[in-house]
């Protein structure tokens, strides 16, 4: 019963951070730390997986039409243009994430590296929040440079949806253009990370109702953060003064006691 209810907690905790630029990753090593509880890789991707689920089914529609276009050839404008975009910003992390993983220089648990990561992601989003508004149209270059910010989110503790729609805002485009581009691109970049840490295993079945808990709670959180709360700049400053208090926190913690 006790391990049911951690695995509810750390679902619950997935689907509400994953779709927050305060890194889901660092939440639910530092929840599971609260509880007693060390997530292993198998878990964290079956919760994970619950959120890209639930991504792929808020987004299906602009998804399918993304598909349709490229697979016809109507790469210029529209959906085929917006999928190439996303292409090329995919490239930076696909390719130095790659090379990382091979070598396992990804592979560390250290909290004070953990509390850095946080303080970083402070700094990025104060910095995002004060980005000039919608000044130019959506170029290759732009979202090679969100590509590239999204290369931050390799330290553990930086956020990656924090580093990726202040580097959109700071290109030129709108929050809501940002935060949507930002959540599109983190399905090629979950996904590929399922298959790096996973290879051909499989999940376990006890991981089942985790998996859906993260699921339902990912398609309310989704929703919440496109729709009311990322879409404000404002609500930035916010979450860069909440990364800054608990990467300050956790460094104390660890310093000190």
């Amino acid at each position: 019963m006790q391990d049911l209810w951690i695995t509810l907690l750390l679902a619950v905790v997935q689907g509400i951070t994953e779709w927050l630029p305060i890194s889901s990753s660092g939440h639910m090593l530092l929840v599971g730390r609260l509880v007693g509880y060390t997530p292993d890789v198998a878990f964290l991707s079956a919760l994970h997986f619950g959120t890209l689920m639930a991504l792929f089914v808020y987004f299906g529609e602009d998804l399918v039409s993304i598909v349709r276009a490229l697979l016809s050839g109507s790469w210029k404008e529209g959906p085929g243009r917006e999928g190439l975009l996303l292409g090329v910003a995919f490239i930076p992390l696909a390719v130095v994430g790659g090379v990382l993983h091979t070598f396992r220089l990804l592979e560390t648990s250290s909290w004070i590296l953990l509390s850095g990561g946080w303080l970083v992601t402070s700094l990025i989003l104060s910095i995002g929040s004060y980005a000039p508004g919608r000044t130019c149209s959506f170029t290759f270059r732009s979202a090679f440079l969100i590509g590239c910010a999204q290369l931050l989110s390799l330290m553990r503790g930086i956020s990656r949806s924090g580093s990726t729609i202040s580097m959109g805002l700071w290109v030129g485009l709108s929050e809501r253009e940002a935060v949507r581009f930002s959540f599109l691109l983190s399905l090629p970049v979950v996904f590929g990370a399922q298959v790096l840490h996973l290879g051909s295993a499989s999940l376990p079945l006890s991981y089942f109702w985790g998996t859906m808990v993260a699921f339902g709670v990912g398609i309310c959180g989704v929703h919440f953060a496109f729709t009311r709360l990322l879409i404000r700049r404002v609500y930035l400053r916010w979450f860069a003064v909440y990364t800054g208090i608990l990467g300050m926190v956790v460094l104390l913690w660890e310093v000190l006691v």
